[in-house]
């Protein structure tokens, strides 16, 4: 299995949240169709930082869900992107991946969630060249569905002693009993579908990720 690569990643990192234009989607727990209930599936912790690298705060990050489910629901709410999504249907089911955060620091975090990427060897054959191809090489999450607002970059805010569960959307992949998703050069787990959202959850607020860039030279 090759590593998990990328052309240019953000570490996950303290981050203001930017201010969001016009009103926040909202897609139901029902239109999307994602389960609920089952074990968890993967645990790893990952360092944030409020204040740029000095301090650092664990926090522990589960893997709840990992699931395909149609993407009509998204693409339905993803204004500009609706077209270049509803191409990606041609593959199948989009893929889901629910996690809770917790932070165990003594400062807020803020995990930049965009960088959370799937291993490109999950792509659908004929992705790695076309107009398609920048959703898959490399695969990073198209949108954050979150109960709290969020920004361009994804980020999940958590205070001290709390969680926060959240689900990352990704295009349709191959048919595969599981995968490797992580951040590049940071972490990357293996993780098998399924699991389920724990509780009975509310509408989500639906924010359009955009990959992270390329770190100054």
């Amino acid at each position: 299995m090759k590593a998990l690569r990328a052309t240019a990643i953000l570490l996950l990192s303290g981050a203001m949240l930017a201010g969001c234009a016009g009103p926040t989607p909202m897609v139901s727990l029902t239109s999307l169709g994602l389960p609920q209930g089952g074990k968890p599936l993967a645990d790893v912790t990952i360092d944030t930082s409020p204040d740029g690298g000095i301090y650092q705060n664990p926090d522990p990050m589960t893997v709840v869900m990992i699931t395909r489910a149609p993407g009509g629901a998204l693409i339905k709410q993803s204004g500009s992107d609706a077209r270049d999504w509803a191409a990606l249907e041609r593959y199948g089911d989009f893929t889901f991946v629910g996690i809770a955060v917790r932070n165990k620091g003594a400062a807020g975090s803020d995990p930049q969630l965009n960088a959370m990427q799937i291993a490109a060897d999950y792509a659908p054959a004929g992705t790695s060249s076309g107009p398609l191809s920048h959703f898959y090489h490399p695969m990073f999450p198209l949108a954050l569905l979150s109960l709290e607002p969020s920004d361009q970059n994804c980020t999940l805010h958590v205070d001290p002693g709390e969680s926060q569960l959240a689900v990352l959307a990704y295009p349709p992949i191959s048919a595969t009993p599981s995968i490797v998703w992580g951040v590049f050069d940071v972490f990357a787990i293996r993780a098998p579908f399924g699991g389920g959202l724990p509780g009975a959850t509310p509408d989500w607020r639906l924010t359009r990720c955009t990959p992270p860039q390329p770190p100054p030279t």
